[in-house]
């Protein structure tokens, strides 16, 4: 496997074939379409490729007929199955405890995991983005990791404990009803990142069932995983990272990247070079894969979509979609929707 590649614990398919049955759906069937094998899950802290998983989860919504299967999968979902992750966040103390506990340890789950965790103006938001080198559809995905964190939140909260908001970047889904039955009230779509809002008010509710013991041992384990991952990340990963970050707030550069990366301008190309690729390289490749999850996943204006990718303005995002898909943005929407 690249070393570049977004990866996700198998963990995250326990007891799925169980739940695809109820439904009338062959898990193994989906497995082998979707380019894995069973034996791949006989080890649930296996690495699988994020785009396969995203791929299999939108074919059992197909399959099921069921356009929201990740909500109702999140239901289903065991505590354990995402190992340290799981375990740390249930047993948090408070809420701020827990959204800070997601915030640190889902990289352990899903890899790379580009997290954050803010409190200001009254509210804490705790909010992520997929890895900029997937590009497979990810409603499903998105759908199930949202809710299941929201449940683990609620675990520590107390069963009737609501968030302020929900915030996805797909756009609007065909299941109204359960949607709020369990992420609540107010949900927002086509936003720049997923997130879970929270009334800063609330940050320190508590359901008292946290097992403080298990939480250190398992933080303790957690720390060390973090350690030994940050070690082997890939050179080219943390670019593409760094350039979706300034994207967000600021001009794209080779120096801006690098001076994010705490490294020398020539010790950053040196180290892209010997990777087998170079700043541009990466720069257009994470522009590109982003571009396709806004314009087939989002009713995002195309505008606002240029805006978001670093573009000037909307005709130089038009030269670069057409270099890309050998047509304008707004074909590429209309046939990537078909």
């Amino acid at each position: 496997m690249n070393p570049e590649t977004a990866t996700i614990r198998s963990g995250i398919f326990e007891n799925f074939g169980a739940f695809l049955s109820r439904k009338g759906v062959r898990f193994d069937v989906l497995l082998q379409t979707a380019g894995l094998d069973v034996n791949d899950l006989s080890d649930h802290s296996a690495s699988l490729p994020l785009d396969r998983v995203m791929s299999l989860l939108e074919r059992a919504a197909e399959q099921s007929g069921d356009p929201c299967l990740g909500l109702h999968w999140a239901e289903d979902y065991p505590v354990g199955a995402t190992g340290v992750f799981g375990y740390a966040l249930v047993n948090s103390r408070t809420v701020r405890d827990a959204m800070q506990t997601a915030k640190r340890y889902l990289g352990l789950f899903l890899h790379p995991a580009d997290v954050d965790f803010l409190v200001e103006d009254g509210f804490a938001t705790l909010s992520w983005r997929l890895p900029p080198d997937v590009s497979a559809p990810n409603t499903q995905y998105t759908l199930f990791s949202v809710a299941a964190t929201l449940l683990r939140l609620r675990a520590v909260a107390g069963p009737g404990w609501q968030p302020f908001a929900i915030d996805f970047t797909f756009r609007e889904l065909p299941c109204t009803s359960d949607l709020h039955r369990i992420l609540g009230p107010t949900i927002h779509f086509n936003m720049p990142s997923n997130a879970i809002i929270v009334d800063a008010a609330t940050l320190n509710s508590s359901a008292g069932s946290a097992d403080t013991r298990l939480f250190e041992l398992v933080s303790e384990l957690g720390d060390r995983l973090l350690s030994e991952q940050s070690e082997a990340t890939d050179i080219t990963a943390l670019t593409r990272r760094a350039i979706v970050t300034i994207l967000r707030t600021d001009q794209i550069s080779l120096e801006a990247v690098a001076e994010s990366l705490q490294l020398p301008v020539r010790t950053l190309q040196s180290r892209l070079t010997q990777a087998g690729t170079s700043f541009e390289a990466v720069l257009q490749d994470t522009r590109k894969q982003m571009a396709i999850r806004y314009l087939r996943d989002t009713d995002v204006p195309l505008t606002d979509i240029a805006f978001m990718l670093g573009f000037s303005e909307l005709s130089v995002f038009t030269r670069a979609a057409q270099r890309w898909f050998e047509m304008p943005p707004s074909a590429y929407r209309a046939q990537s929707r078909k």
